[in-house]
């Protein structure tokens, strides 16, 4: 009783639940007068990106396609993204953006003043085009933007309907659009789906597809000094369930340490601070760890981890930036959306190894099975996959590295 009351009134739970079964109708209606007083700029498109930074990396290179295609290539590009990741989109994507757009998602959802004077502003132009790729699409977070604007064309994905919506919620968001785009397999890889997404609205040949991430690696330095030769470790996750322990992190660092003589850096927000904290305690060589978390940017996080030797990490936005790096990743994940974000598929990287607990190695050979099982979420236990099990990976990892070197 005093747990269901503490949830309550806490989390900002009472607003939430107004905001979303009469404030937001309330807002709707109102902005829905008036969007249809707004004039639609000619060869305009608004692209609509609003979740999290591993989806933004698994994204962000098809911006490149859009600009460049016949079909928008004179085009005026708004971008409207998850303020999460607005550093790294500012900086690398701005030759394929004319203009950015900056939402706090947390409070676009949560709080009902945040969001109407939000989706006020957006309403404020209309557009060509709006275009919403993302393959799980949200009904109160992109479709709501996708219907409240003005646009001649709203151009959307079919979506999977067991994330972010539910069926009837899918049927009336459906309406909203003017096209949306068949992609054959959502249980593909993230990445994939995005290409399959593109491929179809651009009319794409398979020679002018994008094969993986990349993000390109700047000159630009860390305030912090750096080892020559380092590991990183990012023990920080969104949910705690998706968490490594620390005490194995330090056990990975301390290994690293000693057989290859590379300190660790340790990256995250501030809220990974007493995280980073336990891994030094547990450490047998606290000295050679290196913590520089809410100490990192997300632009020098770039930097940073493309000149690393190797990650350490659970399955976050770390794993994905290592990759589209080419840096050589370890990831312990235990299966959470199975498939889409992880593991990462060999025509991508060679170099990132996901280690996962023993119930998914049991099923490895039943693909099928894995994503049924897991690919909505996992209530497996992370802390089951041993240090032993990852520095075995570690050890296959830095064996391929040093063979690709020679042979380079």
């Amino acid at each position: 009783m005093i747990k269901n009351l503490q949830y309550i009134t806490q989390n900002w739970w009472w607003e939430r639940n107004w905001t979303q079964r009469i404030i937001f109708p309330m807002v709707d209606l109102i902005l829905k007068w008036l969007w249809k007083s707004r004039e639609i700029a000619p060869k305009t498109i608004l692209i609509v990106r609003l979740d999290a930074i591993g989806d933004y990396v698994l994204f962000r290179n098809f911006l490149a396609l859009i600009k460049q295609s016949p079909q928008f290539a004179d085009y005026r590009v708004t971008f409207c993204g998850n303020t999460l990741w607005k550093p790294l989109s500012e900086t690398f994507d701005k030759t394929w953006v004319d203009e950015f757009v900056w939402l706090d998602t947390y409070k676009f959802l949560g709080k009902a003043s945040y969001r109407f004077h939000a989706l006020k502003t957006l309403s404020t132009t209309g557009y060509e085009v709006i275009l919403n790729p993302t393959s799980a699409r949200a009904f109160l977070r992109e479709d709501a933007i996708v219907r409240i604007i003005k646009a001649t064309q709203k151009i959307g994905s079919q979506t999977r309907i067991w994330e972010n919506m539910l069926p009837r919620q899918k049927e009336i968001a459906d309406k909203y659009y003017t096209r949306l785009v068949h992609v054959k397999d959502h249980n593909q890889f993230e990445f994939f789906i995005n290409q399959a997404f593109f491929q179809n609205l651009l009319q794409l040949e398979d020679s002018k597809l994008i094969p993986k991430t990349s993000f390109p690696l700047t000159n630009q330095a860390t305030s912090n000094a750096l080892p020559n030769a380092y590991a990183v470790v990012a023990p920080g996750a969104n949910a705690a369930f998706r968490r490594w322990s620390n005490q194995y992190f330090a056990q990975v660092a301390d290994f690293l340490y000693e057989n290859y003589k590379l300190q660790s850096v340790i990256v995250g927000s501030k809220s990974d601070k007493k995280l980073a904290d336990e891994i030094i305690a547990a450490s047998r060589y606290p000295n050679a760890l290196l913590d520089l978390t809410g100490k990192t940017s997300l632009v020098e996080m770039v930097s940073l981890l493309g000149r690393a030797n190797i990650l350490i990490a659970n399955e976050s936005g770390a794993t994905h930036i290592a990759v589209a790096t080419n840096t050589p990743v370890v990831c312990i994940s235990n299966g959470n959306h199975f498939g889409r974000f992880n593991p990462y598929p060999k025509a991508i990287t060679e170099l990132c190894q996901t280690v996962y607990p023993q119930e998914i190695k049991t099923l490895w050979e039943n693909r099928e099975q894995l994503i049924k099982q897991y690919a909505n979420g996992s209530a497996l236990n992370i802390n089951s996959v041993s240090p032993e099990e990852v520095i075995e990976d570690v050890k296959k990892l830095m064996e391929k590295t040093n063979l690709l070197e020679k042979q380079n």
